[in-house]
């Protein structure tokens, strides 16, 4: 009987070695994927973790925790059903509907972008105006000049 010192018989072939897997579980990306897996099935479990321990935190401060969750998830299938009963023109409508909201909200923010600009620019105006005024003699009005140096000194201790 001839010894091989250890070495595998060339007639014996694995299974893997036959079928060709031994490469495809070896290769690099195929490792890369399963780590990839293996975190994302880590962080699921952390996270799951994570809401139960905030729902028994919830329980303990007497809320009732059961009642929410059966309204969420029954919410969740009546928007799920109303999503696939819709017809294209429904579901053309609602899509409308919602780029008008972003639209207003655009609008708005921009308006509200735009007052914040304008009066700023009157403020600077009218205090330009009190800095500039002059008395009789052409002197520079005393008043406003102390109330423009009082107002830099509250600024400059307020960031302080």
């Amino acid at each position: 009987m001839p010894s091989h010192h250890g070495k595998k018989s060339p007639h014996k072939k694995n299974n893997k070695t036959s079928l060709g897997l031994d490469k495809f579980v070896d290769s690099a990306s195929d490792k890369l994927y399963k780590k990839k897996l293996d975190k994302i099935s880590k962080n699921k479990k952390e996270n799951k973790q994570q809401y139960f321990s905030y729902l028994k935190s919830i329980k303990r401060m007497g809320y009732n925790v059961e009642e929410t969750i059966k309204e969420r998830k029954e919410k969740r299938k009546n928007q799920e059903q109303q999503q696939h009963n819709a017809t294209p023109f429904e579901r053309a409508k609602k899509e409308y509907e919602k780029k008008q909201l972003e639209k207003q909200k655009e609008r708005e923010e921009f308006e509200k972008a735009q007052k914040e600009k304008q009066d700023k620019k009157d403020k600077r105006n009218k205090k330009r105006a009190q800095l500039g005024t002059r008395n009789k003699k052409g002197q520079p009005v005393m008043s406003f000049q102390v109330n423009n140096i009082l107002s830099k000194l509250k600024d400059e201790k307020k960031k302080k």
